[in-house]
């Protein structure tokens, strides 16, 4: 199986650069390009009004302290929320914003699809749209998401859309299952797998990508095995 673009870094940044600048903004985009980075990787949401924002948690505890989420609010709400990092605060940007930042910046981006339970089709069809209506300033770029069920739907809706196979520990059969998603490569957390089970997994032909790898000694281990890349909150530690 080989790689779907021309050019393909050992080094992606994590929600941007999410150990340096607020996650999943603009500014910790930013922070990447500025730093040299090729790629990035952001999630995605679904409002409550079928907006798509990029914001990883399901509720707003962790990076805004209070109650809520994305998929209970509406766009216009959301515009007006601001996360907290020290003294600075951010806004949510929408799915528009980035892409357009990251074509902008020549830059390419793994979009991380976080559905529910019951929007999983709503998601991937707005999500076509969106691609359909930004497609003049669309970035390089390809889908992943942890739920089969969503992936499913992007192999429906976007088939030719580059997709990959995201996983904290493979399954048994993930080599079927990535045949059978059409996926290019596997992408696990280098935590839940011994290094074993990893060469296993580079030995098999398929590029494999590893989160989230913030020290540079694990990161050259790691590509000693046969890793294609890793995703890392420290982009300056490791490039």
């Amino acid at each position: 199986m080989t790689i779907p673009f021309q050019e393909f870094p050992a080094v992606i940044g994590h929600r941007g650069a999410a150990g340096l600048v607020c996650e999943n903004t603009l500014a910790s985009l930013k922070r990447s390009a500025d730093l040299g980075v090729q790629w990035v990787e952001v999630d995605l949401r679904l409002s409550k009004d079928n907006e798509i924002f990029i914001f990883h948690d399901d509720d707003f505890k962790r990076l805004m302290d209070r109650e809520g989420s994305i998929e209970d609010h509406t766009a216009a709400e959301i515009h007006e929320l601001r996360m907290v990092r020290g003294s600075e605060s951010y806004k949510i940007p929408s799915l528009e914003e980035v892409l357009r930042f990251v074509h902008q910046h020549q830059m390419g981006i793994n979009l991380e699809i976080k559905p529910t339970d019951s929007n999983q089709k709503a998601i991937v069809q707005k999500l076509k749209e969106e691609l359909l209506r930004l497609r003049d300033v669309l970035p390089t770029f390809y889908i992943t998401t942890f739920d089969e069920t969503c992936l499913a739907l992007v192999k429906e809706y976007l088939p030719t859309v580059p997709r990959g196979y995201l996983t904290e520990i493979p399954p048994v059969d993930w080599q079927d299952r990535l045949k059978a998603f059409d996926a290019w490569c596997l992408i696990i957390d280098h935590r839940q797998n011994s290094d074993a089970m990893i060469t296993s997994y580079t030995q098999s032909q398929v590029p494999v990508l590893a989160y989230t790898v913030n020290d540079l000694k694990r990161a050259e281990d790691l590509w000693k095995m046969g890793l294609t890349a890793v995703f890392t909150d420290f982009p300056d530690r490791l490039i």
